[in-house]
């Protein structure tokens, strides 16, 4: 069996700044804004697509609802009525997520 030979792994080339160029495509937004408008509306359309698995009779989507909702954190704040519903649940793995997720 032929020894392992080690091979040299070249570092990565500098990226180097164009004031002139890389300027022009700049649009001013440099996040990810969580709370605007339009971030929270695709939140809610989430929201309302996730909620009808939560009364499914089928257990695996319900707890995929569930938990779904709860990495979510704070921008499924509306379904938490419904979350509480799950507290109740015949499935503990349900019951237990969503009171994570509440």
């Amino acid at each position: 069996m032929p020894a392992l030979r080690r091979r040299s792994i070249k570092p990565a080339e500098e990226e180097v700044w164009n004031e002139e160029t890389d300027y022009d495509n700049y649009n001013g937004t440099a996040s990810f804004d969580i709370n605007s408008v339009e971030d929270r509306e695709i939140a809610e359309k989430r929201i309302l697509d996730i909620i009808p698995d939560l009364n499914s009779e089928d257990p695996s989507k319900r707890v995929d609802a569930v938990i779904k909702l709860g990495l979510m954190g704070e921008k499924a704040r509306s379904s938490v009525p419904h979350l509480k519903e799950r507290l109740g649940d015949d499935v503990r793995i349900i019951r237990k997520n969503a009171a994570r997720s509440i």
